[in-house]
């Protein structure tokens, strides 16, 4: 396995994956996402800890290896990271260091206002990293309201890219697990994270807010109908826009993630 100082550029599959993410990117460019970069870090039985990259877009691996970014941005541990989603402008406005390679993206290669969807599993930390152009600001509104089409992605992906992830594993990189100098999963970046995290609660209408209310305590569709003077089918409506906008899969979830929140 290979130490990313060993990566000849050009040369490695993570410059290689472009054709295959941007097969997967096709059905989100309509809604604005021009780019995606896929990151896997691993804990491996009996071996070091091992990071996979691949992306729509390769040429950011370019300076993240030739200007040596990985010293700080390479991920670190996998088990110290925490499942969340994250808009990139929330670790680079005032960090150099992250705040320079996102303008070299910017600058570079047009890509802008990112939002990282981190998912953990028990060997592993998979990083989604969504983008598009500089000078679409407004997709960060889209994220905060789409978040169930992004992870609807992401569930497609895993299952119908099982040749690119093979490849991507067998390419995989050796991590350099404990560096003092990686800051996006040391604690305070952590803390940053969980903070901004809170953006990303979901924005209900006053009905369904009134929904929320009744269901909560135990009221079924057509009592929550009688008691708001609604129709059950208006307010099957509102239990579906609910369920989407809390990603819950039934009315028993519902209620659990709505007394979450």
């Amino acid at each position: 396995m290979l130490q990313i100082e060993e990566i000849k550029i050009g040369k490695h599959f993570m410059f290689n994956s472009k054709p295959f993410l941007q097969e997967f990117l096709q059905p989100l460019l309509a809604f604005g996402i021009t780019h995606l970069t896929i990151i896997i870090m691993r804990k491996n039985k009996g071996q070091e800890d091992s990071i996979e990259f691949m992306s729509s877009d390769p040429r950011i691996f370019e300076p993240y290896i030739s200007e040596k970014y990985y010293r700080h941005l390479q991920g670190g541990e996998p088990d110290k990271f925490i499942e969340c989603n994250v808009l990139t402008k929330a670790y680079t406005q005032d960090n150099h260091i992250t705040g320079e390679f996102s303008s070299i993206q910017k600058n570079q290669f047009n890509i802008g206002h990112g939002i990282d969807l981190i998912r953990k599993f028990k060997d592993r930390c998979e990083i989604y990293y969504f983008a598009s152009t500089p000078d679409n600001g407004k997709i960060e509104n889209f994220y905060l309201n789409n978040l169930n089409l992004l992870d609807s992605f992401i569930l497609n992906f895993r299952e119908n890219a099982t040749e690119l992830l093979q490849k991507s594993y067998q390419n995989r990189i050796y991590c350099r697990s404990g560096d003092d100098t990686t800051v996006v999963s040391s604690p305070e970046w952590q803390e940053r994270y969980l903070k901004h995290q809170q953006l990303f609660k979901p924005q209900f209408t006053k009905r369904e807010l009134d929904c929320a209310y009744l269901v909560k305590q135990g009221f079924k569709t057509k009592e929550i109908a009688s008691k708001l003077g609604l129709s059950p089918r208006t307010v099957e409506k509102y239990l579906i826009h609910l369920r989407d906008k809390t990603h819950s899969k039934n009315i028993n979830q519902l209620i659990i993630n709505l007394k979450n929140l």
